[in-house]
């Protein structure tokens, strides 16, 4: 989860390159499973090709502070605990 925090409205190319390593299909998958839990809301641009815009909703934002203290944790006790 902490990975997906988003701080501004992100389209799902730049999603992409900032969760690095991910899959494209498990990235997909993951946003679908936030908008689903109502975390994510998914704006769709009629361009060409069609763009998509992720943002955070009111309940996704009420997880900041939970997905920064897990980041600051990851920073300090991350690299021990890769298996966790």
């Amino acid at each position: 989860m902490n990975k997906f925090a988003i701080k501004e409205n992100l389209h799902y190319g730049k999603l992409l390159r900032t969760v690095n390593g991910i899959n494209p299909r498990t990235l997909a998958q993951r946003l679908h499973d936030f908008e689903n839990a109502g975390i994510l809301s998914r704006t769709v641009f009629p361009t060409n090709p069609p763009q998509v815009e992720y943002q955070l909703t009111k309940k996704g934002n009420a997880l900041r502070k939970i997905t920064e203290e897990m980041r600051l944790w990851d920073e300090i006790y991350g690299s021990e605990n890769s298996n966790v």
